[in-house]
């Protein structure tokens, strides 16, 4: 609803997209992305582009009514799966750093995991703020941590695999976000 609002007064005010993000200051690709309704507008954003299209930004606000139910099949789901995810990446790093026999190589590939799955999970869940995404994709870790520390109390072995990786997966999917905006940013 929002995207098609800013495409309204966009075309209302004869701008081409290119223009109103030259205008507006605001990335081409953001501005398009708002149109075709894969993002929404928040802050400054908002803010930047109803200025320039001279918009209130009340009117853009989704109301209550329109946000729409889902089944709570689909809920159900997206909650086992979302669990499923979970306990798949908390097996890969025990694997990979708690094994008897892992090693330097594996412990090495549970570092380059820790970056990779967590940028994968950022990059498909941009919209979502940092905190939620950690909560959400980051909690099996968090629990796993707090498991294995109880259990071995606090080993030096852990320091050269399990806690890095660990760390390092929950810092990349809390401030993930930040570091592909970066390089959107150098990219233009």
């Amino acid at each position: 609803m929002t995207g098609k609002k800013i495409l309204e007064a966009r075309r209302l005010k004869g701008l081409s997209q290119e223009e109103l993000s030259e205008i507006s200051r605001i990335n081409v690709r953001t501005i398009q992305r708002i149109e075709n309704g894969n993002n929404i507008p928040r802050g400054k954003t908002l803010s930047l582009l109803c200025s320039v299209l001279d918009l209130d930004i009340q009117e853009l606000l989704p109301m209550p009514s329109e946000t729409p139910k889902k089944p709570v099949a689909e809920i159900m789901v997206s909650y086992f799966f979302v669990i499923l995810l979970n306990l798949i990446i908390m097996s890969i790093f025990g694997f990979l750093t708690l094994d008897s026999e892992a090693n330097a190589n594996s412990k090495l590939g549970a570092v380059f995991l820790a970056v990779l799955i967590p940028l994968f999970i950022v990059e498909k869940t941009r919209q979502m703020q940092p905190l939620v995404r950690l909560i959400k994709f980051g909690s099996g870790l968090l629990i796993y941590l707090i498991l294995v520390t109880c259990k071995h109390k606090f080993l030096p072995e852990l320091l050269t695999g399990f806690y890095p990786s660990l760390l390092l997966a929950l810092s990349v999917l809390f401030y993930g976000g930040n570091l592909l905006s970066k390089e959107l940013q150098g990219n233009t």
